[in-house]
């Protein structure tokens, strides 16, 4: 159930949205490069997903005479602990199932019809939060004068559960992102916003995502621009090939709403009540991840549904709705990556030979490729037979791993946004920021840009155990270089959102 706290003393000077799902009460805000902006948290776009709704798309919300407050954050959606290393981790786990919101951020101002983003957070589909203090608008909003909407959407077995019937029929957290996006684009001028200049961007998967968007046929008119960060559809090729209905049943065994893997066919629709029955905790519980546990992993998009009906992966596609495309990446995006791995009990490297054969493997499966043209593109990050090092090793893995996750992708995406005559601009951070806190063998690896972009690196010391679970982690004030590089990046970033 929604709970609207009625507000007894509003101060004048507290801002205040009227919108279909009610009039949001909001806060004044002085960001970190000083100047104040409205931030409206918590605003409902759709009915809490709970009950006979667990697993189902979701039900717009709409209740115009609501009184809402909207200066408290909601909670994250469901979903574990993220360890980034032996001692950093991010901490999403203040979770309910009811977290279909919006936040918004946007200048004081008398102006309307400024452009909008709607920005789309990362995390594999696994993990992520429209409360993480790295990707807050606040900052950007009123540096460069737009409207800064971020969605809130499910995650991992919530969001993503793929019966192959109707109940449970998956990409459910897709369809949270249409539909906050459908929200934004019905209430674009009551809170500010020009409808017809919203740009949907989207970092690691958001941006899988936002490339989603670009092809599919029912999302066309809703947004006129797009900025795919570290991300383009084919970075999650090889995992959409692994959700299915044989995950589902294998799941409902594991949660005890099912005898045997076998049955699922005939008992599919009763395992599947039987979860929607089960508490959160429970499902977390018996669902949490244990080393490579591919399955937990496996919950992400599928093809076949209304939203994605043909596979978005084709180097060719048909791109819709964006008049422009802006693409960014990181040098060295494999990193966190191989971080993760580690993490997770990876031996990562047990001699040249396995190390090329589990390239020339990942490379025939992400490509699509023979095998012998796959062998060969691996075995050309190696200058010669010789065993490598430890060093060398993790190096080249590293660059595999940029390469064929995040740098092929996304000039598979550019070269169709081009074929179909959209203008792409190109970015690429090369530079490794004070604060980064992998390897120093990295320049900039995945999510280093995340404060730049948004500017929330001017506040990083400050704010960083907000959201991170870290070790002392020494000094992490910006050098005046950063200074003017996040300042300079939004200044650009703030003409292309006005101007495409």
């Amino acid at each position: 159930m929604f709970v609207y706290l009625l507000l007894p003393a509003l101060v004048l000077a507290d801002p205040v949205l009227h919108t279909s799902t009610g009039k949001l009460h909001g806060f004044l805000k002085t960001s970190e490069n000083g100047v104040d902006g409205e931030v409206y948290h918590s605003v409902p776009f759709a009915r809490p997903p709970v009950g006979d709704l667990r697993f189902e798309r979701p039900v717009p919300y709409e209740d115009p005479e609501a009184v809402v407050d909207a200066t408290k954050e909601h909670p994250d959606c469901p979903q574990h602990l993220v360890a980034l290393s032996e001692k950093t981790f991010i901490n999403f786990t203040r979770n309910s199932e009811d977290c279909l919101y919006l936040n918004i951020f946007k200048p004081v101002t008398n102006e309307t019809d400024l452009p909008i983003v709607y920005y789309i957070y990362g995390g594999s589909f696994l993990h992520g939060s429209a409360n993480f203090f790295l990707t807050d608008g606040d900052i950007l909003a009123t540096e460069t004068n737009v409207i800064y909407v971020i969605v809130n959407y499910r995650l991992g077995v919530f969001g993503f559960l793929t019966s192959g019937g109707s109940m449970a029929p998956g990409n459910q957290g897709l369809w949270d992102i249409l539909e906050g996006l459908r929200w934004t684009k019905k209430n674009a001028r009551a809170i500010g916003g020009n409808p017809e200049n919203i740009t949907i961007w989207g970092h690691s998967a958001g941006a899988i995502a936002a490339g989603i968007f670009m092809t599919s046929p029912i999302t066309e008119n809703l947004f006129h621009h797009a900025i795919l960060q570290s991300g383009a559809t084919k970075t999650g090729h090889v995992l959409f090939q692994q959700n299915s209905p044989e995950v589902t049943a294998r799941t409902l065994v594991r949660l005890g709403c099912l005898q045997d893997a076998d049955q699922y066919e005939r008992s599919r629709d009763k395992a599947i009540r039987c979860a929607k029955k089960l508490d959160v905790e429970t499902i977390l519980s018996e669902l949490a991840p244990k080393g490579f546990d591919l399955d937990i992993i496996s919950f992400q998009p599928v093809i076949g549904d209304d939203l994605i009906p043909v596979d978005p992966f084709v180097k060719r596609q048909k791109l819709h709705s964006a008049k422009s495309l802006l693409v960014t990446s990181c040098a060295t995006e494999g990193v966190v990556f191989l971080e993760i791995l580690r993490v997770r009990g990876a031996d990562l490297v047990e001699g040249v030979g396995d190390l090329r054969f589990m390239m020339a493997l990942g490379t025939k499966q992400l490509l699509q490729i023979p095998v012998s043209a796959a062998s060969k593109i691996a075995y050309s990050y190696f200058d010669d037979q010789s065993e490598p090092d430890l060093k060398s090793a993790e190096t080249i893995l590293q660059r595999y791993i940029s390469d064929m996750l995040f740098i092929c992708p996304i000039e598979f995406f550019t070269d169709a946004a081009e074929a179909n005559g959209i203008p792409v601009y190109r970015a690429s951070f090369e530079a490794r920021p004070s604060w980064s806190p992998w390897p120093s063998y990295s320049v900039a690896a995945h999510g280093d840009d995340l404060p730049i972009l948004s500017g929330q690196a001017l506040g990083y010391a400050k704010n960083v155990k907000k959201s991170y679970v870290v070790p002392d982690v020494g000094d992490l004030n910006m050098t005046a270089a950063e200074v003017s590089w996040t300042f300079d990046t939004m200044r650009i970033i703030g003409e292309y959102l006005h101007n495409g």
